[in-house]
């Protein structure tokens, strides 16, 4: 086919009804379907755990040296829960990258295992693209958000996020990381996480009316609830610091007065319960432990 020739008429005019695996049309059936164009890119259930949060809270012994961690991070709820947000995908094999500073996609040298690599210098400027190896679709009505592996830090590179119209896109799509240190080897081992992706409803947030109010205008039980965590915590931070001591409120779903959420109305999540994949494909390997 010649520069701008026409796509064939075949397939310029695409049935809805055809195109779209049909059990996706209902908006409040939520479901996922991940036709994949290579099944060495495998997903998983990512774990709330997190190395460097497990390292946090250094013991140190009365000679000052550090034997151990007590995991004091792995209390802040919010960052646990988020680290279990949606699915990963993983490396089909090991990659070692090393951008000269260039703009141009060869300043970017990309060696891997095989000849086959999802990993490619595509838009130059220091990034490089991974193919994710499934073509997505959400029910109608819901995009996917693609990003990196959360509070997941990778010296030499940082992941890029995106929005993707999954209850339409017919083909694959990218995920991009950024290079920042040029000169500098780095390595993806096979099986680690590239990418972390969740459904998220389009046309969600634009149903949002955000406004900023003054502190006095707060209604009157809020303002005393605030100020009595305002006067816990200052209490608490001045205390001597115990190895365990920890007040623990959020993570009960407790106010500073001892009132519990559900008392008030509101459900109290301690995790997120994403669900594993069915899998129909010549790839028996998607779950993580």
């Amino acid at each position: 086919m010649s520069d701008g020739e026409k796509v064939c008429p075949a397939f310029s005019f695409l049935n809805p009804e055809t195109v779209f695996p049909p059990e996706l049309e209902d908006e409040y059936d939520l479901r996922i379907i991940a036709y994949e164009t290579n099944p060495e890119m495998k997903f998983v259930n990512p774990s709330g755990r997190r190395d460097w949060i497990n390292n946090t809270g250094p013991i140190v012994n009365d000679e000052g040296e550090v034997t151990g961690h007590t995991g004091y991070g792995k209390r802040c709820l919010p960052l646990v829960a988020a680290n279990a947000l949606g699915w990963q995908v993983l490396s089909d094999q090991r990659y070692e990258i090393v951008w000269n500073g260039g703009e141009e996609t060869k300043d970017i040298l990309i060696s891997s295992e095989n000849q086959h690599p999802m990993l490619s210098s595509h838009f130059g400027s220091g990034t490089i693209t991974w193919h994710i190896g499934y073509i997505m679709f959400t029910t109608k009505g819901n995009f996917m958000y693609c990003k990196g592996p959360t509070n997941h830090f990778k010296h030499g590179v940082q992941a890029c996020e995106g929005i993707v119209e999954t209850d339409w896109l017919p083909f694959t799509f990218t995920m991009n990381w950024m290079m920042t240190k040029p000169h500098e080897k780095v390595v993806f081992e096979k099986g680690e996480p590239i990418c972390q992706l969740f459904p998220y409803p389009k046309e969600y947030i634009e149903h949002f009316k955000p406004v900023i109010r003054t502190k006095s205008s707060m209604p009157s039980e809020l303002n005393k609830a605030y100020e009595y965590y305002v006067h816990s915590r200052d209490v608490f931070n001045k205390s001597p610091r115990e190895v365990n001591s920890w007040e623990a409120n959020y993570f009960k779903g407790q106010i500073h007065d001892g009132t519990n959420v559900e008392e008030l109305g509101r459900k109290h999540y301690t995790s997120i319960k994403t669900p594993k994949w069915v899998t129909e494909s010549s790839n028996g390997s998607y779950q993580s432990d």
